[in-house]
């Protein structure tokens, strides 16, 4: 039987979905079932309960979308009944389940080591005839995940293989690899879903991005929660097309930006500007030392093209489309990811049509406010993110070829494809429910702390609570990227949104053994960190500076101090000490921490609260 949902939640809900629609555009709404703009008429995406394509539905196809069911309004049971129960249809609640996966092997997945791949088997049920539902399938299962896998320990994410390659959930094509995301840190299940389906309505129709379903997963029998089926980020027809070749000039590639470099790093991984690479294809015997050296010179070519901001060379080594469409996609959802990990690109062409391509797009679990950082204001929707902390897409996006063609796009989706995205989102949370809320009976979580959950989403107490502040965020967040894009924010300065307010309205000064120092680059405050350009750092600690391809250092000749400009680490004489502001570089001034540097140096620091300002002490 279906669940009844409060009139009141249901309300709101529903209301921050009109909300969301009506500002899209600055005339935009509600007439029916069709969204009326000045510029467009736009069927409302209806959410369908059996995930069938229709169609003629472009862009993310491969989701739920059958005429006939209009969202919200598939709960009621009488057209006059006002009463809480109006939001039931006991009749229909057997079309509103996601289908059921049942794993069963001799090993519990999720105890043993996350790279051990067992043998088990697999069945997929459910009441949509259209599903090719199948009985206990041979398949191989093992772990995947870092983060995930390491802290979500009640609820872990899995890779399956089949013995033989099969579709699922209408899939065109017949493949081995599968994933079942456990999104056990997003308490509203919906972010990755959001996230890929709208990749799809942006960059679908050229480009792979992959499908998502929700299921019920049960191993050996026993009910694991809500999981999101996904196809795997792997090289297959239908996934990523591309062709190996033992010239490296002709060969295609799939890389992932992997974040830093450890001590010993594989032999199919690069490192470039002090950022690690993974070489996902070619693979095995098919990947040579030419292969590696080609994608290190090929990366690191565009690299200094880009810090340089020479748009001429830019424009020859890169698809500008797929770099468009992936910078708004991870600026949107403000993705914490998107300058350091799951990051997917790949190389594709010949000659002069050899370009780098961006995507798939990956991993948004935390991404849309639901990250903890050290100052609240990061968590909003009004600052920018992708912009300041992606090297490339920080000085791309001062290049004017390519801000303007970011506004273009940007103007184009703001109108259709997010307030599509925002609907279809807000109306699957209504129609599944009771499936969703079935997963925090397992998984009870709401109210909690898990890993890296702000404040305000633990005060969420329920999946409606979190829907609502998912939807109403992206709503926030589009104004004001509509208006950031537009140009309708006076003297905004995207690299400085990161700086603390204070660093403004009640400066603080620096002094070293007492007495106040003049300096020509005052200090900034970020993330309730002192931090001082590198040249004034190299005045007061007597040392010599300067950077170059993304690494500034330090050096006393004793002590040298190295540091990889917009990460959260430096290193010290070979020491590598973590903290919690990362640098970050304004007009060619580099800004590091005080303290990490003044420290490790033999000094201390200590405030004079009568003179506002850190008085750095040499230890006698």
């Amino acid at each position: 039987m279906l669940k009844k949902i409060g009139a009141l939640s249901l309300l709101i809900l529903l209301v921050t979905v009109i909300t969301v629609l009506s500002i899209a555009s600055n005339n935009t709404y509600i007439s029916g079932e069709t969204i009326v703009s000045d510029y467009t008429s736009i069927p409302v995406d209806t959410i369908i309960s059996d995930y069938t394509n229709t169609p003629g539905d472009t862009g993310a196809s491969s989701y739920p979308n059958t005429p006939g069911d209009t969202g919200a309004s598939s709960y009621m049971n009488t057209p006059n009944d006002t009463s809480a129960s109006s939001y039931t249809n006991n009749d229909t609640y057997t079309s509103y389940t996601f289908p059921t996966l049942h794993i069963t092997s001799h090993y519990d997945p999720f105890t043993v080591e996350r790279n051990f791949w067992h043998n088990g088997t697999l069945s997929l049920e459910g009441n949509n005839t259209q599903f090719a539902c199948f009985q206990d399938a041979d398949i191989r299962i093992r772990g995947r995940g870092r983060s995930s896998w390491r802290v979500g320990m009640d609820k872990r994410p899995l890779r399956i293989r089949f013995e033989d390659a099969r579709p699922l959930m209408n899939s065109h094509h017949s493949f081995r690899d599968w994933i079942l995301v456990a999104d056990y840190f997003d308490r509203s299940l919906l972010r990755n879903y959001a996230a890929l389906y709208f990749g799809n309505l942006m960059m679908g129709q050229y480009s792979f991005v992959p499908r998502a379903y929700h299921v019920q997963l049960y191993v050996n029998d026993q009910y694991m929660g809500v999981y999101l089926l996904t196809d795997e980020r792997d090289v297959a027809q239908g996934r990523m097309e591309l062709e190996s070749n033992s010239n490296p000039v002709k060969s295609d590639f799939f890389l992932q930006l992997d974040g830093y470099p450890s001590e010993d790093i594989d032999e199919n991984e690069i490192i470039v500007n002090g950022l690690l690479y993974e070489v996902r294809f070619p693979r095995t015997s098919r990947l040579t030392q030419g292969h590696i050296e080609y994608t290190r010179d090929y990366l690191a070519t565009l690299s200094y093209a880009i810090r340089k901001q020479c748009f001429e060379t830019i424009a020859s080594m890169i698809d500008l489309d797929s770099f468009v469409d992936f910078y708004i996609i991870q600026e949107l959802f403000r993705n914490p990811d998107a300058h350091i990990s799951s990051v997917f690109m790949y190389i594709q062409g010949v000659d002069e049509d050899r370009r780098l391509f961006m995507g798939p797009i990956w991993d948004f679990d935390l991404a849309a406010g639901n990250n903890i950082t050290p100052h609240p204001m990061r968590r909003g929707y009004e600052n920018l993110h992708t912009m300041v902390y992606n090297y490339w897409f920080r000085n791309l996006m001062q290049i004017p070829e390519f801000f303007d063609a970011v506004v273009y796009r940007w103007n184009e989706v703001s109108n259709y494809e997010i307030p599509k995205m925002i609907t279809h989102v807000a109306q699957v949370s209504l129609n599944y429910q009771h499936e969703f809320e079935r997963n925090f009976e397992r998984h009870q979580i709401l109210g909690k702390y898990t890993w890296r959950t702000p404040d305000e989403i633990i005060a969420l107490d329920s999946f409606i609570k979190q829907v609502d502040f998912l939807v109403g965020w992206l709503n926030g967040r589009t104004n004001f990227l509509d208006d950031f894009f537009n140009g309708n924010i006076a003297d905004f300065d995207p690299l400085w949104t990161l700086i603390d307010y204070h660093t403004y309205d009640r400066p603080i000064g620096i002094a070293l053994n007492g007495e106040l120092l003049q300096l020509d680059i005052p200090p900034i405050r970020l993330h309730h960190r002192t931090m001082l350009s590198l040249c004034e750092l190299a005045n007061i600690f007597n040392m010599e500076a300067g950077h170059s391809a993304g690494i500034a250092y330090l050096n006393s000749g004793t002590t040298v101090i190295t540091h990889d400009i917009g990460s959260s680490f430096l290193t010290i004489n070979d020491t590598r000490i973590n903290f919690s502001a990362p640098t970050i570089m304004i007009n060619e001034y580099v800004f590091m921490p005080l303290r990490f540097v003044a420290e490790p140096l033999g000094y201390r620091l200590e405030w004079l609260s009568d003179i506002r300002a850190i008085n750095i002490v040499t230890n006698m």
